[in-house]
């Protein structure tokens, strides 16, 4: 294996442990022999020893397992919880150039819920709109992390950020569970809320 298949096996397990929170190898594999007509082995890649610097690669691998950094270390029994929330679903399938831009640990999809929240926060805040995406940046990191709207609030106001009346109150938060039901969720291996529920109807 030569070096520039080593780096994009890198490029390929951060996508995984970012979108995922945890991806067993052999499901990762997989995924990886559709991507790369199996050109790639994360066996070989491994050559039998875990992943164990957080630092440098943002993901552990151990117990045939690809796990995000976070799910380890940001609170006790989140690994336990985390599982259990991802039995039995099906892991997201997205094309080659989608999945490898979450090797990148903020990307967040350029989705049309994303963008009406931009434009939303430009007119009723009226800020640039470099401004306003950089706000719906941090509201889709909160997307990200399930937070509830009471805490979305305290948190918008530490940032100073405050709404003109209760109608854009109301409109913040339509947009907010808009962008809510449309975020890959690590708790949905990958899927947004809204995919979840099509698959589930189906």
């Amino acid at each position: 294996m030569n070096n520039t298949q080593r780096k994009l096996i890198i490029r390929y397990l951060k996508a995984f442990a970012n979108l995922y929170g945890i991806i067993p190898i052999k499901e990762a594999q997989n995924m990886l022999d559709e991507y790369e007509d199996k050109r790639l082995s994360i066996k070989i890649f491994l050559g039998g020893r875990d992943i164990t610097d957080p630092d440098k690669y943002g993901l552990i691998t151990e117990d045939g397992l690809i796990i995000h950094d976070d799910v380890i270390f940001l609170d006790d029994g989140f690994f336990e919880e985390l599982t259990e929330a991802q039995k039995g679903k099906s892991y997201a399938r997205l094309p080659k150039d989608e999945i490898l831009k979450y090797e990148a640990p903020d990307y967040y999809e350029n989705t049309p819920q994303f963008r009406n929240m931009v434009t939303f926060l430009h007119f009723a805040l009226q800020i640039t709109a470099q401004e306003a995406t950089e706000i719906a940046e941090n509201v889709a990191y909160m997307c990200k992390a399930e937070m509830q709207p009471d805490q979305i609030f305290e948190e918008l106001e530490r940032e100073g950020i405050t709404f003109a009346n209760t109608d854009q109150y109301n409109q913040f938060l339509q947009k907010y569970t808009d962008m809510a039901n449309n975020t890959r969720l690590w708790a949905n291996c990958g899927h947004t809320p809204s995919e979840l529920r099509k698959i589930m109807l189906t």
